[in-house]
């Protein structure tokens, strides 16, 4: 079983032919070889599993999920690797800040888990906790190896790794003898995928830089026989950088893209998102020339394992259903119960949400805001019935709305961009004044964000952060109420065709300039 100790030596299988390839759904997966000429080193991955607690059409659910990976963990020479981007998502997994999932991948044993950008969307202390969580005594060891502290006023990047949220790396020695490396961070570019206020202390220093550096330790230093990077980033970003000299492996996540290619020997893989898809990777290592000569990948489907698994893992089932056992009721609460069109998550949904953030703007006494915006929704909802959980599974995010002054420069600059709006019927300008200002409601992502590189704030250049008024609720909470208080929870008819970015209300392209 996958565990921070060494793994025994028990068994040895006889020689296959693997097969060098790419992600393969229908050629068989090789035999394990473990003789006096090669050894295989079996490794199942997962990435940006988002908090996908409940079995759904293309999920498997988080009991279904774990209790198969259990299954595979418990083989020899088998690692389990997950790239981060792990809980949020959901209202079964918000609701306990990551604890349920957490808990379930120290029961399965999970070899290691990178550091995910949404991971960061509690701020760091959620991170160190979960970190922190044991099951039985074991505890997955978390990989954050180019996270650093960081001065956000001097823009300096500090020299000491944030051990509190996860390590460098770890090593085990498999039962066949191979000692393997997994060494695991995020794409440098990604702090500006997080809402600045949670990373002002911290930075993510360049992510191939450190790759290149752990790996020779690991080679080095630790006499790793085999290396695997875990990275939360697209193949794009860790691609033809030289790596093959350093990693028999990348495992890469973010994107949420099924999707694996190679440079040489060297292979990269992902997965997709929510539990739609596990990876299951098998490396050859040939002992005379003490290298990985053959990876095979497999991309294993949702509807594949759901019809593998005929009984739910009893501890998972237990902790699966004692955590939702917390949140049922809200997440069964109706929002919504007569709901026509196509709410997309980049038209009707966010045009909607802004709306709901003018009218609490207006009610907390801010009657004087002009435009309210936010960016797009995590997931489209369509007509029907909906409930709280609905509310979570599009916008899984505790965004705070801030009630800011900005001039007309940051106005005509940001408005024209990918954001959505609610425009009040009271702003009749013909044209925006650029050193005017103009009262939003925006929510903190959007208004504290900053540049990848430079870390200054980019959307809003000249007065981003410099507001501390916040409306009473996040956004979600927010759009919860707005839709009780108008009825819709009891049949009020809510339709996607008044929420249409091309409505004169929520159309960019009709704001003065």
């Amino acid at each position: 079983m996958a565990n921070l100790f060494n793994k025994r030596i028990l068994y040895v299988l006889p020689l296959v032919t693997l097969l060098l390839s790419g992600c393969h759904k229908n050629k068989p997966t090789p035999t394990p070889i473990n003789d006096d000429k090669f050894k295989t080193i079996e490794i199942y991955a997962t990435n940006d599993f988002h908090g996908s607690v409940e079995e759904e059409n293309n999920n498997m659910g988080l009991k279904k999920w774990a209790t198969y990976l259990k299954s595979k963990g418990e083989q020899q020479n088998t690692l389990l690797i997950d790239q981060g981007d792990t809980w949020q998502g959901s209202i079964y997994s918000n609701y306990n800040h990551g604890e349920l999932i957490t808990d379930v991948m120290n029961y399965i044993h999970y070899d290691a888990r990178s550091v995910g950008n949404h991971d960061f969307d509690w701020g760091m202390d959620y991170i160190a906790s979960n970190t922190a969580r044991s099951y039985n005594g074991y505890s997955t060891p978390v990989l954050a190896g180019n996270v650093y502290d960081y001065d956000f006023d001097t823009k300096t990047i500090g020299t000491v790794h944030q051990s509190q949220l996860g390590v460098k790396s770890v090593t085990y020695t498999l039962e066949n003898g191979l000692k393997v490396g997994i060494l695991g961070g995020i794409g440098h570019d990604q702090i500006s995928s997080i809402c600045s206020l949670y990373t002002k202390d911290i930075c993510f220093t360049d992510h191939i830089a450190f790759i290149k550096e752990e790996a020779t330790h690991l080679r080095n230093d630790e006499h790793c026989d085999v290396v695997i990077a875990s990275i939360h980033t697209g193949q794009n970003s860790v691609k033809y950088q030289g790596l093959a000299s350093y990693v028999d492996l990348v495992l890469c996540g973010h994107t949420h893209t099924e999707e694996s290619s190679n440079e040489g020997l060297l292979w990269y893989s992902q997965n997709k998102a929510y539990g739609q898809s596990i990876g299951h990777i098998t490396l050859t290592y040939e002992i005379e020339k003490k290298d990985i000569t053959s990876t095979h990948i497999e991309c294993i489907q949702a509807k594949t394992v759901k019809e593998s698994i005929t009984t739910i893992d009893a501890s998972v089932e237990s902790l699966v259903n004692t955590y939702n056992a917390q949140c049922n009721s809200a997440a069964n609460q109706v929002v919504a119960s007569n709901v026509t069109g196509q709410f997309y998550s980049s038209d009707a949904l966010p045009n909607l949400m802004c709306k709901a953030i003018y009218d609490e703007a207006v009610k907390e006494g801010h009657a004087d805001v002009l435009l309210s915006y936010v960016n797009n929704a995590r997931k489209s909802k369509y007509g029907g019935q909906w409930y709280y959980s609905d509310l979570y599974d599009a916008f899984p995010f505790d965004n705070v709305v801030y009630i800011a002054d900005i001039t007309g420069r940051e106005f005509k600059y940001e408005i024209k961009r990918y954001n959505y709006i609610y425009r009040s019927s009271s702003f009749t300008d013909t044209s925006i004044v650029d050193s005017k200002t103009y009262k939003i409601a925006v929510i903190d992502y959007v208004y504290f964000h900053t540049d990848e590189n430079t870390r200054d704030y980019d959307y809003f250049s000249e007065t981003g952060g410099s507001s501390t008024v916040t409306l009473q609720k996040n956004y979600r909470e927010i759009l919860r109420d707005w839709l009780i208080e108008n009825h819709y929870n009891t049949g009020s008819l809510l339709s996607a065709s008044n929420y249409s970015s091309d409505l004169w209300q929520h159309n960019r392209e009709q704001l003065p300039s």
